[in-house]
């Protein structure tokens, strides 16, 4: 079974942007990865640009000349997989929200199986947690011990 996220930015207008990860989106994966290497507006702005995903890892752009694709005998090590882009997939585009308010009120409505929502905004990452966005960086160390106890 998949940890499902919504990973995303609030741009400098407010509105918001988000895309659909399938695996791993607990903070001791996606949290990670996206503390570690994308904690930037430019990297948060290619992930929204290549839209929703499968799985997050260390890097967005597989290497030129090496086969890349979606499953796994063809798929580099450390690339992250996107629906469009590795696999062919239509209608996967990133989605957008006027603004906070109406993500939260609009787009978590049937998005049940979400289970961890990730916003860059203010030049740094935040969780949902308790419903309500808080500084991922100050949260990390305790979501994760609570990961590992809850296995």
């Amino acid at each position: 079974m998949s940890t499902r996220s919504y990973i995303g930015i609030e741009h400098p207008d407010k509105k918001i942007e988000m895309v659909y990860c399938h695996s791993d989106g607990y903070v001791s994966h996606n949290g990670i990865k996206l503390l570690s290497f994308y904690n930037n507006s430019k990297a948060v702005e290619k992930i929204m640009k290549l839209g929703h995903l499968s799985f997050l890892d260390n890097k967005l752009t597989p290497k030129k000349g090496v086969e890349h694709a979606f499953y796994p005998k063809s798929r580099q090590k450390g690339v992250s997989l996107f629906y469009k882009r590795d696999r062919g997939d239509t209608d996967v585009d990133s989605l957008k929200w006027d603004s906070l308010d109406h993500f939260l009120k609009e787009g978590l409505k049937d998005a049940w199986y979400i289970e961890y929502v990730y916003l860059f905004k203010n030049n740094c990452w935040h969780l949902l947690y308790k419903g309500k966005f808080v500084v991922l960086s100050d949260l990390i160390d305790k979501l994760i011990d609570k990961e590992i106890n809850e296995f």
